[in-house]
């Protein structure tokens, strides 16, 4: 209850401070919502799952689709376990009557890589782009492996986009996202 209470707390002055909650994204078991912390005006990234037993599939009136306990709690678990700069940070994690989970990750400012591709003249990366990218993709996917994590469900929409104010050449960084259907113990 006090964990809930934190979290509506943070969501109403959010909305007092005359800033709108903005959906970023939604998969097959969760949402993922821009929220703002009070302390600080800081930014960050608020995925929230509706937990069941089992997977229902279905929609509750526009929340997140019921998501399988102990897939969420795997996702958790496995995110703990990481540090790397291309890889999503898990600040927080908020657990509302064992039926509503809110975990608090680090906001990336530029979309995904399928929307970084897509406003791209032409659709294409430049071939340095794509060499710096693959770099950083490449250093996340070694760097979980010897974590013994296979991520299974990387794909441009699970990439996400940060931009580097100091970078001229290329602007961006990535940072691998969505561990929900990741199996530790390779």
């Amino acid at each position: 209850e006090a964990l809930e209470r934190r979290f509506l707390s943070l969501t109403h002055t959010h909305t007092y401070t005359g800033k709108e909650q903005k959906e970023l994204g939604q998969g097959q078991f969760a949402r993922v919502w821009l929220v703002e912390r009070i302390k600080d005006q800081k930014l960050f990234a608020c995925k929230n799952f509706i937990l069941n037993d089992m997977v229902s599939g279905k929609s509750m009136e526009g929340s997140a689709v019921r998501a399988d306990r102990m897939n969420v709690l795997d996702e958790i678990e496995i995110l703990k376990k990481l540090d790397h700069p291309n890889i999503v940070k898990l600040i927080d994690v908020y657990i509302v009557k064992s039926k509503c989970v809110y975990m608090f990750l680090s906001y990336c400012d530029g979309g995904t890589l399928e929307e970084l591709i897509n406003n791209s003249p032409g659709g294409f990366l430049k071939e340095s782009q794509a060499i710096a990218i693959t770099r950083e993709l490449l250093s996340a996917v070694w760097y979980i492996h010897s974590k013994g994590i296979c991520h299974r469900d990387i794909k441009l929409e699970n990439i996400l986009v940060r931009k580097k104010t100091r970078e001229k050449k290329f602007p961006f960084s990535i940072v691998l996202c969505d561990f929900g259907i990741s199996k530790l113990g390779l």
